[in-house]
């Protein structure tokens, strides 16, 4: 119910007292005081009812701030435990598997970025390719396809494409590019800032089969009678058919070589931290057999380092070499010392062959359990010593 104005409520009071038979001068004394008890009465009566709104506002805003923070508590403590301080990478050697790689890690796990594959764009890229019959690396056709006139699809972007989106999502990154390029993204993405660490893992398959995979790519054989002929000859031929220098280089092997003494010195004095603001130190070097692929896939999904997709695409093969034959290539009848020199020369002079004669069988390998060959992921058109190439 609304309140009476004070000015009725002053003339019904004077008028009472003039009823009543008092003079004029007690009328306006006992009026003055009715009237200053009303209002002290009402202003109470405003003060408690301010005082209860005040009280209950201020509660309801602790309540929301204390939601708010519980919200972020829980935002914060998801984040601490669904990301970690590992980002993984992958050198794409040439002919060690890795458009494949790329591809399949990107249809089976989230957050996978690559030049040969984006896991946010995986499920759809692969139908068309299923649906289309197309096999062949940067044949999709798709609006990037369209854009570039053919050049490349969302299955091969482009560097440029690549470079454009960014690493800052990525889990994981395959990467067909020069040395150089790993610390630049470890030093943009403040990797020591964050305390953060790249583990970049490097296939490694065995040398004379590797180096006759390269020859096959260039469309290249390897000249047993100019190699057998004189040692000019022997070198011509080997660095004719060797690919990729550039993407495992001598700044590479070296960075490997200090992170085996720092492992040394680690394991002599287990209580000390060793930490570093180089870009070069946050990466950490780690090899793997790349053939089948299977055991390194089911590997990258274990111990949480990758996540699942929720919708795992329907992976379509790609195609990258032409088939090879074992049997016309003259080097596997040349005799065993021949092959000895032929392997001891690619470990000598390539930094990429060293590191992995010296990684494979360390503890720096990767172990994961091997998939037995009727099982494994393999590409009918190629040797079953050069699947997935």
């Amino acid at each position: 119910m609304s309140a009476t104005p004070v000015g009725v409520q002053v003339n019904s009071i004077s008028s009472f007292l003039r009823w009543i038979g008092l003079s004029r001068n007690c009328r306006l004394l006992l009026a003055f005081g009715m009237v200053l008890a009303i209002i002290y009465h009402i202003s109470s009566t405003s003060s408690s009812s301010s005082s209860t709104i005040t009280t209950a506002l201020s509660s309801s805003i602790k309540k929301k701030t204390n939601a708010v923070q519980l919200q972020h508590s829980v935002v914060s403590s998801n984040s601490a435990t669904s990301t970690s301080n590992t980002v993984y990478g992958h050198v794409h050697i040439p002919k060690t598997g890795g458009s494949n790689l790329n591809g399949l890690l990107a249809a089976k796990y989230d957050n996978v970025c690559g030049n040969k594959g984006y896991s946010y764009d995986a499920f759809q890229f692969n139908f068309r390719a299923k649906r289309d019959g197309i096999t062949g690396v940067g044949k999709n056709i798709d609006s990037v396809s369209k854009a570039t006139l053919g050049k490349y699809d969302r299955g091969q972007p482009g560097k440029n494409i690549v470079e454009e989106i960014g690493f800052e999502n990525c889990d994981y990154i395959s990467y067909e590019t020069k040395w150089d390029t790993w610390p630049r993204i470890t030093n943009n993405l403040g990797f020591a800032k964050y305390n953060m660490t790249l583990e970049l893992h490097i296939p490694c398959r065995e040398p004379m089969e590797h180096l006759l995979s390269m020859g096959n790519r260039l469309g290249r054989k390897f000249n047993c009678e100019v190699a057998t002929a004189n040692e000019e000859g022997f070198q011509k031929v080997i660095n004719n058919v060797y690919m990729g220098a550039g993407r495992f280089n001598d700044k590479s092997y070296l960075l490997y070589k200090n992170q085996i003494q720092n492992q040394k010195h680690q394991q002599k004095h287990p209580n000390t931290t060793y930490s570093s603001n180089n870009s070069n130190d946050r990466i950490h070097l780690k090899c793997f057999k790349p053939i089948p692929l299977d055991p390194y896939l089911e590997y990258m999904g274990q111990q949480g380092r990758l996540r699942h997709r929720r919708f795992e695409a329907p992976y379509v093969m790609r195609t990258t070499n032409k088939k090879r034959n074992n049997g016309t290539e003259c080097m596997w009848k040349q005799s065993p010392e021949f092959l000895e020199r032929v392997r001891q020369y690619v470990v000598e002079t390539y930094p990429y062959s060293k590191f992995c004669d010296e990684c494979m069988g360390s503890n720096n390998e990767l172990k994961f359990m091997e998939t037995k060959a009727e099982d494994a992921v393999v590409d009918d058109n190629d040797n079953e010593d050069d699947r997935l190439l």
